[in-house]
């Protein structure tokens, strides 16, 4: 046990800026060395932890087809396992010597997947709830889930134009992301205190639905309330990233 967390994590993992989630840093970190070290004495590749990771994610999405406030507690309690599993992954790996860019695919495409399909579902369970407008329903939560792969596609974008331009893999620290221009880098700062654009990302996507479900069991219409507001925030947040990576050190040299 003690092995697996020196070696599956190090500091550079623990301080990352962006790819260590908030959960992970707080809660999941303490238990995910139980987890992969139930994994190694298993025989457990990471990678086949990783498939965990999706399958987590997917079963979290697919909770919210239930379109009621038990299948999005599920979806927190699902949305939570996955950072757990997510963070268990990358230790094994770590402590095997087996970290691999098979292994960085199967992680994006864990958390893409997650992502997207949560909407995806939600729209879907509200049609069936509802009983009514399913159309309407069915079609809020699938342009949600195209917004939220739009955003997901920003970052995959600057990876993309940093390798096919021969530049190293960009840092994942906070100076390596702040935009240059003053008016885009206070803008950039506000959203710490009001991080809208972290409102995509699986485990707050499920906290925000079951509040909404919660907040529906008094005043019906919350649920439409979030979707409306789902639909209004996702392009802003889109623009505001785009403009963000634009004016940020992350397609220069």
């Amino acid at each position: 046990m003690a092995d697996v967390r020196k070696e599956g994590q190090p500091e550079s993992i623990r301080t990352r800026a962006n790819a260590e989630h908030w959960s992970a840093h707080r809660l999941w970190r303490r238990l995910s060395p139980h987890v992969a070290t139930a994994a190694i004495r298993a025989g457990w590749s990471a990678d086949a932890v990783t498939v965990l990771v999706i399958l987590a994610g997917l079963a979290a999405a697919a909770s919210l087809l239930l379109g009621n406030v038990w299948g999005a507690l599920l979806a927190v309690v699902l949305a939570h396992t996955q950072m757990l599993l997510d963070a268990a992954d990358g230790e094994v790996a770590r402590w095997r010597r087996t970290s691999s860019p098979r292994g960085v695919f199967l992680d994006h495409l864990a958390h893409t997947t997650t992502e997207a399909a949560m909407p995806a579902c939600l729209g879907v369970g509200l049609a069936l709830a509802h009983g009514e407008h399913e159309m309407a329903w069915v079609a809020s939560g699938l342009l949600v889930a195209v917004f939220v792969l739009i955003n997901k596609s920003v970052n995959d974008a600057v990876a993309v134009a940093r390798a096919a331009s021969g530049l190293p893999r960009l840092a994942d620290s906070a100076a390596a992301r702040e935009p240059h221009q003053g008016a885009v880098r206070s803008l950039r700062r506000a959203a710490r205190f009001v991080p809208v654009h972290r409102m995509f990302h699986s485990v707050e996507q499920a906290h925000l639905y079951l509040l909404a479900f919660l907040l529906a069991l008094v005043v019906p219409q919350a649920t439409a309330w979030l979707m409306g507001a789902l639909l209004v925030i996702a392009p802003l947040v889109i623009v505001g990233h785009v403009t963000a990576v634009l004016n940020s050190p992350r397609l220069r040299a």
